[in-house]
């Protein structure tokens, strides 16, 4: 079994997939290389709707955005227990 796992992966790998471990997604599965780019732009979209763009006053990476963003959400969970 473990050999016919290799085989598939290198089928895979031959034709342009790769596992994902990109820190923004990380699902495990596997992504044709072309679409991280793609994966990458919907959550620059995401971002951006909930008041995050990707700008210079946020460092221009989504981590810093998404740490913004979790930080008002902490902000209002806390305002509601009080």
């Amino acid at each position: 079994m473990r050999k016919d796992t290799e085989d598939l992966e290198d089928v895979l790998i031959r034709n342009g997939f790769r596992r994902c471990s990109t820190a923004a997604c990380n699902c495990g599965s596997w992504h044709y290389q072309g679409g991280y780019r793609q994966r990458f732009e919907e959550f620059v979209e995401v971002l951006a709707e909930a008041g995050h763009p990707l700008t210079n006053d946020n460092g221009n990476t989504p981590l810093l955005a998404l740490k913004e963003l979790v930080a008002e959400r902490d902000v209002l969970r806390q305002l509601r227990i009080d």
